[in-house]
């Protein structure tokens, strides 16, 4: 399982411009289910300081529960739920 260092090294950040009004998107396309650590995702943005946008795609078991913690959370605007 190596890592190519050429193709793949770190970025020089110094001269990158970071906005904190544009938001930090994050996407999950998978099975719905508790394991995969959805919730983590969900407390982290409740923490956040900056926008955060959360698009999810997928199915399974555990929809309901993320609805009910997004609602929870009032994250409703923020975070995007759609099938296959």
């Amino acid at each position: 399982y190596g890592v190519d260092t050429d193709l793949f090294r770190q970025k020089d950040l110094s001269q990158t411009e970071f906005s904190s009004e544009r938001p930090l998107r994050i996407g999950y396309a998978g099975r719905l289910v508790e394991e995969k650590g959805l919730d983590d995702v969900l407390a982290a943005m409740a923490l956040a300081r900056r926008p955060v946008q959360f698009a999810i795609m997928g199915e399974g078991p555990y929809r309901a529960a993320i609805e009910r913690r997004i609602s929870d959370l009032q994250l409703g605007s923020q975070v995007s739920i759609r099938g296959w």
